[in-house]
């Protein structure tokens, strides 16, 4: 709406209102020129004309209302459009123009919508609708992008007994419109107009998360010195304060930026701002004090451990650098031997930060060395990332990560694999009596009921152990026949296992595996795919088991010979730099150091406190062990590798892409909230 035709509309208000006051006095006419007398049976005709005419009118609006409550706007459209060109003085005309111009509005036709609420400005003044009318004609001139027009409409009502709700919209529009034309500080002003009329705490909380955006990304320095000077809205003024601290920091201005910080945190009182002004003030004094491009490194590279220690280092040194030029900042990085001993790891912890002033951890390995350094990392505010499989790590504090094969992790991809991509429906379980036996029965039965399938059967057995008929028998219902009186039947009269399932779960070692599956086949269960975990993944398993395990399926952590190009790229450098192939904990130690090097040399984490949030940030990186994601405990999460034996060998599979899967999970999801 430009500006003169606002003034036009005054105008006509204005007049509107004078000769509504001013009516000229009412004159008796001469009798001879009065108009003769209308009779009776005229007047009842013209009334009954009348009556009908009205009829037809309202019958025509309420069919067009019909269409619309339906979602019928092309016939809606018809009907409003025959009523407003045939009555054009009606007293529903009016509402006409609104319901087209509200139509055009859903339809995204903005001109359209535009002309229909113009008419009612201009051709019915004195509506119900008028001021409900200019409302719905900004929102069509801010699909347009006519912001100022936006702008003076809304101004024009502000002050109208309206709702409240719509008071709000209208505050909220006028400060977008303002912010669409770069006017940050007039943004702001209207966005605590809106929270001024106390719109409840749902919209309070999303009119403030936009105020605070508006604050961070739309404002200069002096615009937000301005808006903290201005403002006796105090979470305003102390968010406009925070976020000029924050361009301090970006802007390098370290002393500055923590004087600032320190005098506002001392005054604060909202507990969020509070939080995030303390984590800004220790990036401050990180950022002064650490250094952004050095990585520590603990490992056990002496005594017992040893061995396990010097293969992890192999895939951190490479992920580093250390063999050949890498693109961008080049990293430093500091290694210490944890001798296995958990005293010593958490001496390597403080001499790391304290010393070395190193941005992130690396390491340790084992179980109880990693728990210590976890706890000394967390009190010295470091990210670690653990290479260990102790479960929980993360859970000592937000500043320690895990990248490590979980059971978890195996039993989902396998279950996923085995029902999404297999088809298979019904499983039993045949597990040894441990911990490690038992955890992963649970998970696995767990994770195949949650995708639909079905535990049919569960056996478990000793250790030591090596003959496995008996539990074989009790899953088939053969445990109790007499296998002398069955030899002395006729063939078609024996009794025959039950096999009503379609795969067997055996979460033990390859060698496990590879003794059961041949007493499987001479129990005749026969037909049946076995599945497993990465304790599998050997060479060996095919040599003991030979034909018995063919097309066996089992997770992995990694392999080497994966088509997955991320991980081609990895082996082919690991053999040139040490001459052999690389294996699970070295590809987990390369992807953990990678996820650090990756942000170290986009600048993105110049302090510990950013190194942390970066890290939690993470989703779908590319690792050489898969597509990982950081979840909110702080382990690491990924699509494992599968893989089968097929004409003698261990193989990758080939698997539907992660988009067919998630949609075929969806379609699954869709049915069963249907039945």
């Amino acid at each position: 709406m430009k500006k003169h035709l606002l003034y036009i509309l005054t105008s006509v208000l204005a007049l509107s209102l004078f000769f509504s006051g001013c009516s000229p006095q009412r004159t008796l006419q001469k009798k001879d020129t009065l108009a003769p007398p209308v009779k009776a049976g005229e007047r009842l005709e013209a009334d009954k004309k009348r009556v009908e005419e009205e009829k037809k009118r309202t019958a025509l609006f309420s069919s067009a209302e019909k269409a619309f409550a339906r979602g019928r706007f092309d016939k809606a459209k018809e009907l409003y459009s025959n009523y407003a060109d045939t009555y054009k003085t009606g007293n529903l005309t009016d509402d006409a123009y609104f319901r087209l111009g509200d139509i055009a509005l859903k339809e995204g036709e903005t001109d359209l919508a535009v002309k229909y609420f113009e008419k009612i400005l201009s051709e019915h003044v004195g509506s119900d609708l008028f001021d409900e009318a200019k409302y719905r004609l900004a929102l069509a001139q801010f699909k347009k992008g006519d912001f100022q027009d936006v702008i003076e409409l809304l101004k024009s009502i502000e002050g109208s007994s309206l709702q409240k709700d719509r008071r709000i919209a209208i505050a909220t529009t006028i400060a977008d419109a303002y912010l669409n034309m770069g006017d940050g500080v007039e943004a702001v002003a209207r966005y605590v107009k809106a929270l001024d009329l106390d719109p409840g705490e749902e919209l309070s909380l999303k009119i403030l998360k936009r105020l605070k955006d508006v604050l961070k990304n739309s404002l200069s320095e002096d615009e937000l010195t301005a808006v903290s000077a201005t403002h006796s809205h105090g979470v305003i003024a102390e968010h406009a304060e925070y976020y000029l601290i924050y361009r301090k920091v970006d802007a390098g201005q370290y002393e500055d930026a923590k004087a600032a910080a320190d005098e506002l945190l001392a005054r604060l009182a909202d507990a969020e701002l509070k939080l995030k002004t303390s984590d800004m003030l220790k990036t401050i004094v990180q950022r002064m004090d650490v250094n952004a491009d050095t990585i520590g490194c603990i490992l056990p590279l002496s005594g017992r451990f040893a061995p396990y220690g010097k293969k992890v280092l192999q895939g951190v040194q490479l992920a580093a650098g250390v063999f050949g030029s890498t693109e961008g900042r080049p990293i430093k990085l500091v290694i210490r031997d944890s001798k296995g001993n958990a005293d010593d790891a958490r001496r390597a912890v403080e001499e790391l930060v304290e010393k070395e002033k190193v941005v992130a951890i690396i390491g340790p390995l084992i179980s109880e060395v990693a728990e210590a350094a976890a706890q000394a990392a967390q009190g010295k505010e470091v990210p670690m990332i653990a290479l260990s499989k102790k479960s929980g790590l993360p859970d000592i504090g937000n500043y320690i990560f895990r990248n490590f094969l979980t059971n978890r992790q195996q039993t989902a991809t396998l279950a996923r694999y085995a029902i999404k991509e297999l088809g298979l429906k019904k499983f039993v379980i045949l597990y040894p009596k441990d911990a490690y036996g038992d955890e992963l029965m649970n998970l696995f039965w767990s994770e195949v009921t949650l995708l639909g399938g079905e535990i049919v059967g569960v056996e478990g057995y000793g250790e030591g152990q090596y003959d496995f008929g008996k539990e074989i028998k009790h899953l088939v219902g053969m445990d109790r026949v007499n296998k002398k009186a069955e030899e002395k039947k006729a063939e078609h009269e024996r009794l025959r296992p039950v096999i009503d399932f379609d795969a067997v779960f055996i979460p033990d070692s390859y060698e496990k595996a590879a003794l059961i599956a041949p007493q499987l086949v001479y129990n005749d269960v026969e037909n049946v795919r076995l599945l497993g975990t990465n304790s599998w993944h050997s060479d060996k398993l095919v040599e003991i088991g030979e034909g018995y395990v063919r097309d066996a399926v089992f997770t992995a952590g990694f392999y080497a010979d994966s088509t997955r190009e991320s991980t081609l790229t990895f082996t082919s450098e690991f053999e040139a730099a040490f001459g052999s192939k690389p294996g699970t904990l070295e590809a987990m130690a390369y992807d953990a150091t990678g996820m650090v090097v990756k942000l170290i040399k986009e600048g993105q984490s110049p302090s510990r406190v950013e190194m942390r949030d970066n890290l939690y940030s993470y989703e779908d990186y590319d690792g050489v062990t898969g597509w990982t994601s950081v979840t909110p405990s702080g382990d690491m999460d990924k699509e494992l590798f599968v893989l089968t034996v097929k004409d003698d060998e261990i193989v990758e599979v080939e698997r539907s892409t992660p988009e067919a899967v998630d949609e075929a999970l969806i379609e699954d999801a869709e049915v069963t909230l249907a039945e």
